[in-house]
């Protein structure tokens, strides 16, 4: 199953959750897709530990 597969199933099971979609494969036509299908948010790899937090925490102040 691939990324933007598992990402539906489990905003399926869990709707309205805070997705935040860690990828190794910056794709313009895949973050287009991924954020169409629900995501919050694309961050590429590598990223550091601190731009991880940083997205996570924008990502939960919109969601609350």
């Amino acid at each position: 199953m691939d990324g933007l597969t598992a990402m539906r199933k489990l905003l399926e099971l869990r709707p309205g959750l805070p997705t935040l979609v860690f990828t190794g494969y910056p794709d313009q036509e895949l973050a287009t897709a991924m954020l169409r299908a629900g995501a919050d948010g694309i961050l590429a790899k590598p990223a550091s530990l601190e731009t991880l937090q940083r997205a996570v925490e924008r990502l939960l102040s919109r969601k609350s």
